[in-house]
């Protein structure tokens, strides 16, 4: 077997079939061998690391700053000005008296 590998052939061999034997392989080449060596493997997990969520991937597991931005509304919630209150009549008459509790006064109101 050629124990010389080609440039070209060690981004190839990277990845979860490398053999211990080839892990060798790349080692006795040199340091250049090891840091392309690396350098690949690198590049590799950055592009499994940066990639882009499928429709199918939950909200949850996308990160804030990889969502799109969201749309501000158009119009604003609620009854818009100028528009007639609608509310329930003001009583015609509120009582009111005072009891003590032992020091303190309380007041209390009844509606007619």
């Amino acid at each position: 077997m050629d124990t010389t590998l080609v440039c070209c052939d060690i981004p190839d061999m990277l990845g979860p079939s490398l053999t211990e034997e080839q892990a060798r392989e790349i080692y006795y080449q040199g340091e250049e061998a090891v840091i392309m060596a690396l350098m690949a493997m690198a590049q590799k997990l950055a592009a499994l690391t940066r990639a882009e969520p499928t429709p199918t991937t939950p909200s949850a597991m996308i990160p804030p700053y990889q969502k799109p931005t969201t749309h501000s509304r158009r119009k604003k919630p609620g009854r818009k000005e100028g528009h007639p209150g609608c509310r329930r009549p003001p009583p015609e008459r509120i009582a009111t008296s005072s009891r003590s509790i032992g020091c303190r006064v309380v007041r209390i109101a009844k509606a007619a």
